[in-house]
């Protein structure tokens, strides 16, 4: 290494030297990707959050101000759509539950 540095190692040592300084750049891209996405499986995904919000729904629901009821109910329902001659309205909740 230190004949590298001082210029003095022959150019094929130091070719190799730069392959293998390339192989390691890319093994640490992979490694941080890989961390990035082992990270992202242990985040709390939305359906829990929709999962805890409503095991805690009739206990919470009365404390609840308008905007933090829309909240909730955003996080539980994906569209409503209602008959206007019946009065009827149909939920459609989101994926995963």
């Amino acid at each position: 290494m230190a004949a590298i540095g001082a210029g003095a190692a022959p150019r094929a040592l130091v070719a190799r030297v730069e392959e293998l300084d390339g192989y390691v750049s890319v093994a640490e891209q992979r490694i941080s990707k890989a961390e990035l996405d082992l990270a992202a499986l242990d985040a709390p995904s939305d359906a829990q959050a929709m999962r805890d919000a409503l095991l805690e729904f009739d206990g919470v629901w009365n404390e609840l101000d308008g905007d933090e009821r829309a909240s909730v109910l955003s996080l539980v329902l994906d569209e409503v759509t209602v008959n206007g001659a019946t009065g009827e309205a149909e939920l459609r909740l989101r994926g995963g539950l």
